[in-house]
């Protein structure tokens, strides 16, 4: 019984980690769809996943692994929006680590990563005819 209750911890611990990485990545891509370049996304993203806690011990801050700003020179194709696309890791390390016969091993930290990507909503539009 006690190890379903400590196998019942490890999960909780990697649950959060998920849904730290969740929703740090999902507000990261928001922040950078508001930036008008690659600098000023970056800037924004990691602004937007400085404000998800993490605790240091069982769960690393939340980190932006990588983004990619494309928004086609301001001059994208018919049919096509100008995107951002970014990807946010987490680490998570369980309290009590376990190995179930070598079938289910929690024991050190586990990595979650998320990717989400957004349309950039504030794009300097090349103008009509050319540059």
């Amino acid at each position: 019984m006690i190890l379903l209750v400590f196998f019942a911890i490890d999960i909780v611990y990697l649950v959060l980690g998920a849904s730290i990485a969740e929703r740090a990545c999902r507000d990261a891509a928001r922040a950078a769809g508001e930036g008008r370049d690659l600098a000023t996304a970056t800037n924004l993203a990691e602004a937007a996943i400085a404000a998800h806690w993490a605790d240091g011990d069982n769960f690393n801050p939340p980190r932006l692994v990588n983004i990619n700003y494309q928004d086609f020179g301001g001059d994208p194709p018919a049919g096509v929006t100008p995107f951002v696309t970014v990807r946010v890791a987490v680490d998570a390390t369980v309290p009590i680590p376990l190995d179930f016969l070598g079938v289910v091993n929690f024991s050190g930290s586990h990595t979650f990563s998320r990717d989400y990507t957004y349309p950039i909503v504030k794009l300097s539009l090349a103008p009509p005819g050319g540059p």
